[in-house]
C-alpha cells in the first residue's frame, strides 16, 4: 500500500489539495505471476494496472493485461504512487492521461519483457501492443477502459523500449523508444496520430545521481474543422533531473523541463491547452521511520495560457 497526502498552493490561484491511496500487489507461483495496482483518492478512483505474466524462460516474461506503456525511463520505473521516486511531480510529458498528459501512458494488451547479459553488462527489451487511450469529445486522452474494452474508441498502440546496463546489477542505463499510436475516429472527428520516439539515461554515482529524457513527437490531427487538422509536425520535450544525497535521509533536488516547437502545434491549442511546455522545480526529501516520506517541492510552470509558481507538500509511504 503506497498512502500519500498532499497539498498544493498556488500563487494567486486556487490551491489544491488531495488524498491518495495506492495499492499495489505482486504474486507469483512458480512460473506465473499476477500484478495489480489501483488508486483511490479525492479525485478519482482507478485500477490503474492488472497484469497476468507468464515466465517463457529465465530471461523471458509475457504479460497480458493493463500496463504502463514502456515509453522512456519514468513510466517503466516508478509507481502512481509517489514514495518511490525522490521529486514529487512527474515531468509532464510523462503525466497519466487522467492528469492531462498527452502520450498514451498506458496499453491494454500483451507485452513481451526480457533480458540478456553478456561480460557483466546487459540489455534490456520491452515490446508492448495492444489499445491505449480512450479519446473524449473534446479530443483529450483518457486511460483505457478495462472494463469494456472497445477497439472502436481506443488508439491502436505498439511500443519498444531497449536499454543497456554497462554493469548489470546496477541501475545506471541508457535507452532508447519508438512507439505508434493511431487513434479510432472520433464522433466529433477527431483523429489524434502519434509517431513517438527518443532516449533517456539514468545514471547513480555514490551520492549523484542523473536522469533525463528526450522525447520526439509527431502529431497529425484530422478534423472536420479546417482550424484545428494539422498534417504531421515535429514537438521536442526534454528533461533533466539531478539529485544529491545531503545526509542518509536527506535528498535535494532539481529538475528543468522544456518544450520546443510547441507554438505551431494546434493539438495544444484545442485539446491539450492545459499541457506544462516548461517547468522548473527544485525540492528536498526527507525519510522517515518505517518507511514513510517528507517532501517540498517549488515550482515555476508554464503553459500555453499561465505561467504559474507554486509550492507542494507530500506525504508518503510504502505499507507494509
Amino acid at each position: 500500500m503506497l498512502p500519500e497526502l498532499s497539498y498544493k498552493y498556488v500563487i494567486d490561484e486556487s490551491n489544491d489539495n488531495d488524498i491518495k491511496i495506492d495499492t499495489f500487489y505482486l504474486k507469483r507461483w512458480n512460473r506465473f505471476d499476477i500484478l495489480l495496482e489501483g488508486v483511490v483518492s479525492t479525485k478519482e478512483a482507478e485500477i490503474e494496472r492488472i497484469q497476468f505474466g507468464s515466465q517463457i524462460n529465465n530471461d523471458v516474461k509475457l504479460w497480458l493485461g493493463r500496463y504502463h506503456n514502456p515509453l522512456g525511463y519514468w513510466n517503466t520505473t516508478f509507481h502512481h504512487g509517489a514514495y518511490f521516486q525522490n521529486s514529487i511531480s512527474r515531468p509532464a510529458i510523462s503525466n497519466f492521461e487522467d492528469d492531462g498528459g498527452i502520450l498514451p501512458m498506458h496499453i491494454l494488451g500483451l507485452l513481451l519483457d526480457g533480458s540478456f547479459e553478456f561480460s557483466e553488462k546487459k540489455i534490456n527489451y520491452q515490446l508492448g501492443f495492444g489499445l491505449g487511450s480512450e479519446r473524449e469529445e473534446d479530443g483529450k486522452a483518457e486511460s483505457s477502459n478495462i472494463y469494456a474494452p472497445s477497439p472502436e474508441k481506443h488508439d491502436k498502440v505498439i511500443t519498444l523500449n531497449l536499454s543497456y546496463y554497462p554493469v548489470s546489477y546496477e541501475n545506471s542505463a541508457f535507452g532508447i523508444f519508438v512507439s505508434k499510436s493511431v487513434a479510432a475516429k472520433h464522433q466529433q472527428l477527431f483523429q489524434v496520430s502519434q509517431t513517438i520516439s527518443g532516449f533517456y539515461f539514468n545514471q547513480e554515482l555514490q551520492d549523484l545521481r542523473l536522469l533525463g529524457a528526450w522525447y520526439l513527437v509527431y502529431n497529425s490531427i484530422e478534423s472536420s474543422n479546417s482550424t484545428i487538422s494539422q498534417k504531421s509536425k515535429a514537438l521536442q520535450n526534454a528533461y533533466i533531473q539531478f539529485e544529491i544525497n545531503l545526509h542518509r535521509k536527506l535528498i535535494a533536488y532539481s529538475r528543468i523541463e522544456k518544450t520546443a516547437n510547441e507554438s505551431n502545434q494546434s493539438i495544444f491549442d484545442n485539446i491539450f491547452t492545459d499541457f506544462i511546455t516548461d517547468r522548473e522545480s527544485i525540492g528536498l526529501r526527507f525519510e522517515l521511520p518505517f518507511k514513510q516520506a517528507m517532501a517540498l517541492e517549488i515550482s515555476e510552470t508554464h503553459t500555453r495560457a499561465n505561467d504559474i509558481t507554486s509550492l507542494t507538500i507530500n506525504w508518503s509511504a510504502a505499507w507494509p
